[in-house]
């Protein structure tokens, strides 16, 4: 599992796992690749960053700010999310794990239920 990571750098991790997996006689079916991902949507994008970034400020303790949210996050609107798993998904990624980065989870996940699920 991986997590705070970009489509870019998880191509490269995966190329390299395959390689790795190849050399030891298996397949790129032998290894699934899940992303823990930082999710906020919401129709506006906005408000979903707002969200995110007020989240992130209650509970970070790493060295990403929130405007590093924007790269390493499903964070905007459902369609913006959709593309970004989207990406992570061609780089790779087989499962998806959402950290419901929102002041409000319940309504977060209720918003990601109506609007992101069914563009995946």
């Amino acid at each position: 599992m991986t997590y705070n990571v970009q489509p870019e750098a998880l191509r490269l991790r995966s190329a390299r796992l395959a390689e790795l997996r190849a050399a030891q006689g298996g397949s790129a079916e032998d290894q699934p690749v899940a992303v823990f991902l930082n999710t906020n949507v919401h129709p506006s994008e906005q408000q979903a960053y707002a969200d995110a970034a007020a989240k992130w400020a209650e509970q970070s303790t790493r060295n990403v700010s929130a405007d590093d949210l924007r790269h390493i996050g499903a964070i905007g609107t459902p369609g913006q999310a959709a593309e970004f798993i989207a990406e992570l998904a061609d780089a790779g990624a087989t499962h998806i794990v959402f950290e419901l980065l929102s002041t409000d989870p319940r309504r977060q996940l209720e918003l990601i239920s109506e609007y992101l699920l069914p563009l995946l």
